[in-house]
């Protein structure tokens, strides 16, 4: 998402507004119950809502909360006498000395037990009060091929190099925010949240198959350090790195070992998002052109490996709304320094001029008013940030290599803004906008559908249909389900109609907003800007228990399931120049230079004559080792 100031006027009577998009960590309300302190109040960090259990609590009623002594003897008033009647009996001195006896031994050996049970009790308690827990052992990453991510005639395949075997991918994804603020680290990975590990199990039990992850320019150019301190678990050893993309090979790693595939997102240039730092192009005054060329080359550089071999390309710039899409170049109002497809194609080729096997990954621009015909109305709207791919078949972008290109434009349900093509009417006034749903009936659901449909195909049907290109939601979501106040869960519905629409085009699936529980969104039943709701895949700060029924309901954006490990051993069995074979077990990788190991175990026959006459079959065995003249090296063993 994009944080920023979003005019978006629309014959309905919308105003013009601003903060319609906000980044969920824009204002750090991750950080804010991480450390001792951080929610007091005069810290600068805003504090997340609180939850029932971080909430004070006090006795409201104290003779319930203490509870009320009994009346003393005194207050039944001091001349009272007792008075007992009855028959005074007389034990014989022996019987009287043996019950006395037994009774005290009956009494020890009760107040032995509950003395014993009770410090019991308090040894177990005090041992769960000060346990510590032992850090978490690192698990081992998982060992595939990296392959050539490659697209054709509208789908993408990941490729293994040297079989030529591949897969198709459909990704049914999902957004992780927190690399591309200043701390540098996934949130949810803090003391008392969650582990990377725990994490990418959950996204995989529950039919994940990518992650986009959202990233910073500033701390890839800098290499800096992540906040690990107060964003990371000191007992997760494994994540308490140094610099910046070593953050990133390890997140990618952790999700690689449950087959998840990631999409590198430039999100911000800026970590600390202003507006005047010019975040709406790919590049700004404190990080020109040319840095930002670096940055890219930096990271084909470092994590194009088999180790990252679930990395499958960079979405070059989130939302660069301030860039432009001519029909021509020609087109006066397009600079050459603000020209999109242009820029795509540069950054691009560079790129993959050290990676080869990535995809390059471009969203939309931003198209304000748009007209078009909706249930038979013409209405006037702005699109979402990312969304506008008018222009995609029209002025294409033509990189070096082909099928390497595919677009990724944005698009969001009511909860982010109310846009009036949501609704059977919608009006504003001041900071209040109202409302009337389209029934939650078939004929209204035909209605939304339409319209929604109409406003889908305008901003980049084109791109799905015509260009040929790949086309997956980079970005959509919104309030769902059970947390939705709108009565006719309008929200909730559009989301479910743009998996619909990802299904019937043939988009190769989509990417929600986001994993995080503190997403925030202006409109559920009212909007509220200043106050926004928070919603996310996982429910609380916690980050242990998802909203299962959004998580159901993204599994109907059909993907492929678990990326493909290609194995880097292959077995070749050939025959021999007598009458053995030889079988070649190879384990290689694809880093130029890089070395492959082969072990080749030959088996011969030769015809032996016994003193009888008969034959038998002798097995010799030879070691041989060789070395290729490539650019690498190969060893080979015979045995």
């Amino acid at each position: 998402m994009y944080a920023g100031n979003s005019p978006i006027g629309e014959n309905a009577g919308e105003r013009t507004h601003s903060n319609v998009w906000r980044d969920t960590s824009e204002e750090e309300m991750y950080g804010s119950y991480l450390g001792p302190g951080a929610n007091d109040a005069g810290s600068d960090v805003p504090m997340m809502r609180p939850t029932m259990n971080a909430r004070p609590s006090t006795a409201i009623h104290q003779e319930i909360a203490v509870g009320q002594l009994d009346l003393d003897e005194s207050a039944a008033g001091a001349g009272a006498r007792k008075s007992y009647s009855g028959r005074k009996v007389v034990w014989p001195g022996a019987l009287f000395l043996l019950v006395v006896s037994a009774a005290a031994l009956a009494l020890i050996a009760y107040f032995g037990v509950e003395q014993y049970n009770s410090a019991q009790s308090q040894q177990a308690l005090t041992e769960s009060a000060t346990e510590v827990d032992s850090a978490r052992k690192s698990t081992s990453v998982k060992s595939c091929l990296l392959p050539d991510y490659v697209t054709s005639n509208g789908k993408i395949y990941a490729t293994d190099s040297r079989t030529g075997d591949k897969e198709q991918l459909v990704f049914t994804g999902i957004n992780w925010s927190g690399m591309e603020n200043a701390e540098g680290v996934p949130h949810g990975l803090a003391t008392k949240q969650s582990y990377l590990d725990d994490i990418a199990a959950n996204l995989s039990d529950n039919g994940f198959n990518a992650v986009r992850l959202p990233l910073n320019a500033q701390m890839v150019i800098d290499n800096s350090a992540p906040n690990t301190k107060l964003f990371v678990n000191s007992l997760d050893t494994d994540l308490n790195v140094d610099t910046y993309i070593d953050m990133i090979k390890k997140v990618v790693q952790g999700l690689g070992k449950q087959q998840i595939g990631v999409l590198l997102d430039i999100h911000k240039i800026d970590p600390n998002f202003t507006d005047d730092t010019s975040e709406h192009l790919w590049y700004t005054d404190d990080y020109p052109i040319a840095t930002i060329y670096k940055m890219y080359e930096t990271l084909a550089t470092e994590l194009c490996s088999d180790l990252e071999y679930n990395i499958i390309g960079i979405d070059l710039k989130n939302e660069p709304v301030g860039g432009c899409w001519p029909e021509d170049d020609t087109d006066d109002y397009c600079d050459a320094d603000v020209n999109w497809p242009r820029a795509v194609e540069t950054i691009g080729n560079k790129i993959l001029a050290i990676c080869p096997n990535w995809l390059i990954v471009a969203e939309g621009n931003y198209m304000t008013s748009s007209t078009t015909e909706i249930n038979g109305v013409n209405v006037t709207y702005n699109d979402w940030y990312g969304a506008s791919l008018q222009n995609a078949s029209i002025n294409p972008i033509k990189l070096d290599t082909t099928g390497k290109l595919v677009f990724a434009p944005h698009f969001y349900s009511p909860s982010v803004y109310p846009s009036s093509y949501f609704f059977k009417k919608q009006s504003s006034s001041g900071d209040t906008v109202s409302v009337t749903e389209y029934p939650n009936t078939t004929a209204g659901n035909e209605l939304l559908k339409a319209a929604l449909t109409a406003v889908l195909d305008n901003a980049f049907g084109n791109a799905v249909t015509e260009a040929g290109v790949p086309t997956f939601y980079g970005e959509f979501g919104g309030i769902y389900g059970s947390a939705e106040l709108l009565e006719g869960l309008t929200s909730t519905r559009v989301i479910e109609m743009l998996i619909e629409y990802a299904n019937d085009m043939n988009m190769t699936g989509g990417f929600a907003w986001a994993i995080n529980p503190d997403g925030s969104y202006d409109f559920n039943d009212e909007y509220k800007p200043d106050d926004p709701w928070q919603y996310g895949l996982y429910t609380s700060s916690s980050w242990d228990a998802y909203h299962t029924d959004f998580a159901t309901g993204l599994q109907n954006l059909k993907g492929s399931g678990s990326f493909p490990c290609f194995s880097k051993v292959t077995t070749v069995t050939s025959s021999t120049s007598g009458s053995g074979s030889a079988t070649i077990t190879v384990d290689s990788t694809t880093s130029s230079g890089s070395s492959a190991t082969a072990t080749t175990t030959t088996t011969s026959t030769a015809g032996s004559t016994t003193s009888s006459g008969s034959s038998a079959a002798a097995t010799t065995a030879a070691t041989t080792t060789t070395t290729s003249t490539a650019s690498s090296s190969a060893t080979a063993t015979a045995v």
